[in-house]
């Protein structure tokens, strides 16, 4: 193997600490995770066999710590999914992903009043004093009918699946909640 411990530290050590200060407060435990990912990863390298691997074998090790981590802290059994999606590297998110299960969801499960409210202040980025104009409501109605939809969009999206969001609002990974058809689609959420 020619990727050296030494090499996926510098590489790789201020992705991870990324990747777990989106998931935790404390900054203490962030250094703690990195550090346990990086022993885990010194103990398992020689046996990595694919270089282009390296980074996602990484990953999942960061999340197989974060599992530990959580379930020493609750004492519960809390299993970190294997099929959670998650990007590659900081600067991915599954923003237009989740975008287009909105889309769904805003064409087959809002009312019409808030589907109407909800495109035409979020999607077709009017402000609320426009969309108010636009409809021929109050602009208190009008703020009302945004936020239920918003809410309604929320409440759907988080049925179906469980987003984490980075510091910037970004959506870095989701996994499945139900068995049902979700995200905004008749097809199951991959």
């Amino acid at each position: 193997m020619a990727v050296t411990i030494e090499q996926l530290w510098l590489a790789m050590r201020g992705e991870l600490a990324g990747f777990f200060r989106r998931r935790v407060t404390d900054e203490h435990a962030v250094e703690d995770l990195v550090a346990e990912t990086f022993l885990r990863v010194h103990a398992g390298l020689a046996g990595v066999r694919d270089e282009e691997r390296v980074s996602a074998w990484v990953y999942r090790i960061a999340r197989n710590v974060l599992g530990d981590q959580r379930r020493r802290a609750t004492g519960e059994t809390l299993e970190v999914p294997e099929a959670t999606a998650e990007p590659e590297g900081p600067d991915e998110n599954f923003n237009a992903e989740v975008s287009s299960w909105l889309d769904g969801f805003l064409a087959s499960q809002l009312s019409d009043e808030h589907r109407e409210a909800v495109e035409l202040a979020d999607v077709r980025g009017l402000t609320q004093v426009e969309v108010a104009r636009q409809l021929g409501l109050s602009l208190p109605a009008t703020k009302s009918r945004v936020q239920r939809g918003r809410e309604r969009l929320r409440e759907l999206v988080a049925n179906c699946c469980h987003v984490e969001f980075d510091r910037h609002r970004n959506v870095v990974a989701y996994s499945r909640r139900s068995a049902g058809p979700c995200c905004g689609t008749t097809e199951p959420c991959k």
